[in-house]
């Protein structure tokens, strides 16, 4: 039986350990997570890893120091890869100078994340066999089969990276199928292109606000019918009752419970399969 890689992650952000652990272990990942770089050191003297995730921006001792400690005192070949929000090059430059294998800017994707760790170990993405069972799928079951068992597309329109990361962890946890955009330019084009089963759209958004977007949506005849959740920090209740106007098919206020508005979204897109909903549903 092949056993199962083990990750360090070195971070004091709880958010971020909370979201890269759950990515992770859901990869079939050990995970061991520590918030405080002293302790950090301590852990990587007394016990083995596969790969270590690295914040550089630590508290008393920085990841740089952290990463130095581990190349000269540890296995120099021990996979490095830095966690930073800060995106100056200088900082990027010198962790690699030093002997990190990858960096990655948080808040960090799932994509990017598994990716990298693949990488530094050195393993295969698995799409070879992906394709292998594709074809295996179409050989005995066709693809009307293929066509019934496609993945319900949610489509997240929001700003804020993090919350977006968080919500598509979520939903692919669920075997959805999630795409998002951070402007609400872009958005209507991609949401022409991919005709998502759901948008999810927050109000406030660079290039055209969250109303708008909306408004033009419900004006395209191939989206029309497409439900949409409105998640957004306003409460304000002009702004609602133009949502409302233009067709929502919830309003959904932030900070939401993860939980609760998958739940919520399982609902909906399970009743527009049968019938448009004649009530608009408030999550708080």
């Amino acid at each position: 039986m092949r056993q199962l890689p083990k990750i360090l992650l070195i971070d004091d952000n709880e958010t971020n350990v909370l979201l890269v652990t759950k990515i992770l272990e859901h990869s079939d990942y050990i995970v061991k997570s520590v918030f405080h770089s002293r302790e950090a050191l301590e852990v990587l003297k007394n016990e083995e890893f596969d790969l270590v995730l690295l914040y550089i921006m630590m508290p008393e001792i920085d990841g740089f120091e952290v990463l130095d400690f581990i190349k000269k005192n540890l296995q120099l070949t021990l996979p490095v890869i830095m966690l930073t929000a800060c995106h100056e090059k200088r900082y990027i430059d010198r962790a690699l100078d030093m002997g990190a294998d990858d960096y990655l800017k948080k808040p960090t994707r799932k994509k990017e994340l598994l990716e990298a760790i693949h990488n530094a170990l050195g393993e295969t993405s698995g799409s070879e066999s992906d394709t292998t069972k594709n074809k295996w799928f179409d050989k005995y079951f066709g693809s009307a089969l293929r066509t019934f068992a496609k993945k319900k597309t949610v489509m997240i329109v929001d700003d804020n990276v993090s919350d977006v990361i968080l919500l598509e962890h979520a939903l692919e946890e669920k075997k959805y199928k999630v795409i998002s955009s951070h402007d609400g330019g872009e958005a209507l084009e991609m949401a022409i292109n991919e005709k998502p089963d759901i948008i999810l759209l927050d109000i406030l958004l660079p290039g055209m606000d969250g109303i708008e977007l909306l408004k033009r949506i419900k004006q395209e005849e191939s989206l029309m019918a497409t439900p949409v959740l409105m998640v957004s920090c306003i409460h304000e209740h002009n702004y609602i009752q133009k949502a409302m106007e233009y067709g929502i098919e919830s309003y959904v206020t932030k900070p939401y419970r993860l939980n609760k508005l998958v739940s919520l979204i399982e609902e909906v897109v399970s009743e527009s399969k049968e019938k448009p909903s004649k009530s608009i549903k408030f999550l708080t």
